[in-house]
């Protein structure tokens, strides 16, 4: 398996965010936000496919249990997500799911996208912003860890949002001990 990495490029972002913002199709809609609740929120796909309306409409805290931990975990909404979900969740039923596919359930309801779909979807962002080394599901998360490390610097505040064992840990895990090798061996010579 392919270690994927994030997106280390602000203006690679805004790019997409812009990009998808405008899409009107259903998917588009879906994608931009995948986009958004990956990279303001940081949580694995499995926890992010199960979220419900109600989970993010309306709140400045999202309360969920961690499927890989079991873990309950409470995050706080950034405003600009908070702007987001209030726009686009405007006028859906309170148990819809987020990121709903066209699929139902046995009862009928509309059934959440899977795995391979939010894959599907994150590659598409890839190809929209030309980005040409491995992404995934996981270069979100890993997106999320990125910038608010170099916005902020604070590694121990990601470590415990990630529920990582180390600060070494985080750090390779958001490609930061991958940056700084290339910085130091950019210019070394014999």
């Amino acid at each position: 398996m392919k270690t994927v990495q994030p997106i280390r490029e602000s203006e690679k972002v805004r790019e997409l965010e812009e990009l998808l913002e405008r899409m009107q199709d259903p998917r588009g809609q879906r994608i931009y936000m995948l986009l958004m609740v990956g990279i303001y929120l940081g949580l694995r796909i499995s926890d992010m496919l199960k979220l419900r309306v109600n989970d993010l409409r309306g709140k400045s805290v999202l309360e969920i249990k961690e499927q890989k931990t079991a873990k309950n975990a409470q995050l706080p909404i950034p405003d600009k997500l908070r702007r987001v979900c209030r726009d686009r969740l405007a006028g859906l039923p309170g148990n819809a799911f987020v990121f709903e596919s066209r699929q139902r359930d046995t009862f009928g309801a509309l059934k959440a996208i899977g795995r391979t779909t939010a894959y599907n979807d994150v590659k598409a962002m890839a190809r929209l912003a030309k980005i040409d080394y491995a992404i995934g599901c996981h270069s979100l998360r890993k997106t999320f860890g990125y910038h608010y490390y170099k916005q902020t610097g604070d590694i121990a505040f990601l470590m415990i949002w990630f529920n990582h064992s180390s600060v070494e840990v985080t750090k390779r895990y958001i490609g930061i001990d991958l940056d700084e090798r290339a910085k130091k061996i950019r210019k070394f010579e014999i």
